[in-house]
């Protein structure tokens, strides 16, 4: 008890105003640490699924215009469809185009399609399917949407969380 008495001085001699504002102050930070946190939660889900609406979009519209492209084999108007997806969307880490045999018809990378991507998300169903994935950049969300039923292929896109993942930080 005694190594608490000059704590306790210390206490009691601080004025009952002092005191009060002190807790007040205390519950104002605790409140605000709260409101700020739950608001920050609701952003992050509203914003993830503002992506997600967004990807599906983009990709389903990808397998309706590159249908016809797709079965009269022109390779040339699937890889300028690619390039304009990337250009005017600026969230697109990647995308491609696979033929009804699964073979890659169009893709964005510089090379290849990395064969650890091909491995996922595979046979999507109508009218898309849905993966997160980690990758370098960090998370992703993969998106696959089938060309014509599945019949002729399907578009798989890359969406980053680069872009979402900064406003929240700004937000908060």
């Amino acid at each position: 008890m005694k190594r608490f008495a000059p704590f306790l001085r210390r206490i009691t001699a601080i004025s009952v105003t002092a005191k009060i504002l002190g807790m007040v102050a205390g519950v104002v930070l605790l409140l605000g640490l709260m409101v700020t946190l739950q608001v920050r939660a609701r952003l992050e889900r509203e914003l993830r699924a503002d992506l997600e609406t967004r990807g599906v979009a983009i990709t389903r519209s990808l397998a309706a215009r590159s249908a016809d492209l797709l079965l009269t084999d022109n390779a040339f108007a699937l890889h300028q469809l690619i390039r304009d997806t990337l250009e005017n969307n600026s969230d697109v880490r990647y995308t491609f185009i696979l033929d009804a045999s699964g073979n890659v018809a169009a893709h964005s990378f510089n090379q290849s399609v990395p064969p650890d991507l091909l491995a996922v998300n595979l046979n999507p169903a109508p009218p898309y399917q849905m993966q997160t994935l980690q990758s370098e950049e960090g998370l992703l969300t993969d998106i696959a949407a089938p060309i014509l039923g599945g019949k002729a292929g399907a578009v798989r896109l890359g969406l980053s969380h680069q872009r979402l993942e900064a406003t929240i930080a700004r937000a908060t």
